[in-house]
């Protein structure tokens, strides 16, 4: 048995014991483990902001890290909706946004994203999803951009929810805790051909600190996951 690795967030391990509670689902049928992996909490994650964000047909969302593992699922749950979906995403990452549905892509090495939103959307937009943005970005830059009404969430606890309230955009910093009804649902739609598993690269057990090196880059496409050696 390889030896588990721990760190602040957690642990790694080939085996583990879970409450009879647990948020768990059968892995969907045809899907191989390692795609099964990168689909729960990332996947989970999206459904749960974009329930908070509670977007209408039509309305335009702005995805700050669209090609992580959260945004290559909330990109085509969005646009499944019938959402207008914004997608920062580095030049090589820009046809795997839009083959998941996004409708505009940015590159946010080269072009500064609240620029280019004010520049195609002078009426403002409906939501913020930031996935990898700073503090500074979204409550400064991009909040101008916002309609009354608008809706933020960040997983990277970059909001300032009093500050976005006095423009009446409310904003939540987001943490997500999985639930069996959410994986069961991730479940259904992987099986059923309506959600796209994340582009996934696996590393063994055994090199753990190069799948951490790999995720501090910022710039990882889909999910990273670990299999046993």
């Amino acid at each position: 048995m390889a030896w588990p690795h721990t760190f602040r967030h957690g642990s790694f391990a080939e085996y583990m014991t879970a409450p009879q509670d647990a948020a768990l689902a059968p892995r969907p049928g045809g899907l191989d483990p390692v795609s099964a992996a990168a689909l729960p909490m990332t996947g989970g994650t999206a459904l749960a902001t974009l329930a908070w964000l509670d977007l209408k047909a039509g309305e335009t969302l702005l995805i700050v890290g669209a090609t992580g593992g959260v945004g290559s699922y909330a990109i085509q749950l969005a646009a499944a909706a019938g959402v207008h979906v914004i997608a920062t995403a580095a030049a090589e990452d820009q046809g795997y946004a839009r083959g998941l549905g996004a409708a505009e892509t940015i590159d946010h090495r080269t072009t500064d994203p609240a620029r280019a939103v004010a520049a195609a959307h002078p009426d403002g937009i409906d939501a913020v999803l930031d996935l990898a943005g700073t503090a500074e970005a979204l409550n400064v830059r991009l909040a101008p951009l916002l309609r009354p009404g608008a809706r933020v969430v960040s997983t990277v606890f970059s909001a300032d929810p009093e500050a976005l309230a006095a423009r009446d955009v409310k904003a939540v910093n987001f943490f997500y805790r999985a639930t069996p009804a959410d994986m069961t649902r991730l479940a259904d739609l992987v099986t059923t051909g309506k959600l796209r598993v994340a582009d996934t690269t696996s590393y063994p057990l055994s090199h753990i600190a190069d799948a951490h090196s790999a995720s501090t880059t910022g710039h990882v496409r889909g999910k990273l996951v670990i299999t046993s050696d």
